[in-house]
């Protein structure tokens, strides 16, 4: 999905891992840099416990999060990029 923020248009991936163990959902952050080139400017892992019931929203949702934790968003941009979240996933 597309996300805007700042005047950078960021590319976020999703990718469950569920024939992998432990099962886990990667979410990445990319933008493209004014050379053209696509640059990774977060990644975020969430595993699944052993005791836990596979959750795709909520695995969504956990790495999402902390993808945008390790990005050094500033609380504006993490909230902008929530509310595009929510709306995308029509939450």
């Amino acid at each position: 999905m597309k996300m805007n923020v700042s005047g950078v248009t960021y590319q976020v991936d999703f990718f469950h891992m569920r024939k992998d163990k432990p099962e886990h959902t990667l979410c990445i952050i990319e933008y493209t840099n004014s050379s053209g080139e696509l640059v990774r400017k977060s990644l975020g892992n969430a595993i699944l416990s052993d005791s836990d019931q596979y959750n795709r929203k909520k695995g969504r949702k956990v790495a999402f999060a902390r993808a945008l934790k390790s990005a050094n968003f500033n609380k504006l941009e993490r909230t902008s990029l929530w509310n595009q979240y929510f709306q995308y996933c029509n939450l």
